[in-house]
């Protein structure tokens, strides 16, 4: 699991858009959500995520500046949390094979998000019904 734990960037994104859509996120917040999230390279998006035996826990920071300060969030336990746009959710996260998996369940759709580390690089695949979106990171 120390393979995860570190600051990532965000270098690619395909269909964050589509997927959001899909989970019901409202255009409104679509489009904030694309001006904050989707950004790469320097001063973009980067998570910095802490993983133990027992929890996982994501800051995420844009522009250098905190965005979202995460909590320690129990592994293999659902629990009850607000999503990106405030909606309570329903998720459990286990670790699996040597990835992170994440089952969300929100108002009408269910998704299934898959974390994995190669080297440097972080990969995570948000699948909700046909939509695959792929979001890829490199380890700063």
């Amino acid at each position: 699991m120390a393979a995860f734990n570190g600051r990532w960037q965000l270098v690619s994104s395909e269909k964050f858009d589509d997927y959001m859509k899909a989970i019901g996120v409202n255009d409104e917040n679509i489009k904030k959500g694309l001006e904050l999230l989707n950004k790469t390279g320097d001063g973009g998006l980067e998570e910095v995520l802490t993983v133990t035996d027992t929890t996982i826990k994501r800051d995420i920071y844009v522009g250098g500046k905190v965005h979202k300060e995460g909590s320690a969030v129990p592994l293999a336990k659902e629990v009850e949390g607000p999503s990106l746009d405030g909606r309570t959710i329903k998720l459990t996260i286990t670790v699996e094979g040597g990835k992170i998996i994440r089952k969300e369940k929100g108002n009408g759709y269910e998704s299934l998000i898959t974390i994995d580390v190669s080297g440097d690089t972080k990969t995570d695949t948000f699948k909700t019904g046909s939509i695959v979106c792929v979001r890829k990171y490199k380890k700063v």
